[in-house]
């Protein structure tokens, strides 16, 4: 149940962003869950290669491998899809910073 919330919620997110980038609509759940989906990867994937005090850049990674993801799913430029990436990475460590306030 969390993981599907968990990529809705980023699928939703990056939609937004990308729609917001491109000041048009709302890009589709297909592509935005690819994107969700491909940032989550890549995140998993440096997370397990990262030592356990690095693990703030699995964001980093998860945004890099995202980076491409956008630009090639959305048909944008590697820089929007860079910013894009950068913006869901910080809305991301946003919500994570609020959630282990709250709990």
């Amino acid at each position: 149940m969390s993981f599907a919330f968990d990529l809705l919620s980023g699928a939703a997110i990056v939609g937004l962003v990308i729609a917001f980038l491109e000041r048009s609509e709302f890009p589709g759940w297909g592509e935005s869950l690819g994107c969700a989906f491909g940032i989550g990867l890549c995140s998993a994937v440096t997370s397990i290669l990262l030592p356990e005090n690095l693990q703030l850049l699995a964001y980093v990674g998860g945004a890099l491998g995202g980076g491409f993801l956008i630009a090639w799913l959305c048909d944008m430029s590697l820089r929007r899809g860079f910013l894009a990436a950068a913006i869901y990475l910080g809305v991301q460590v946003a919500l994570a910073v609020v959630v282990a306030l709250i709990s």
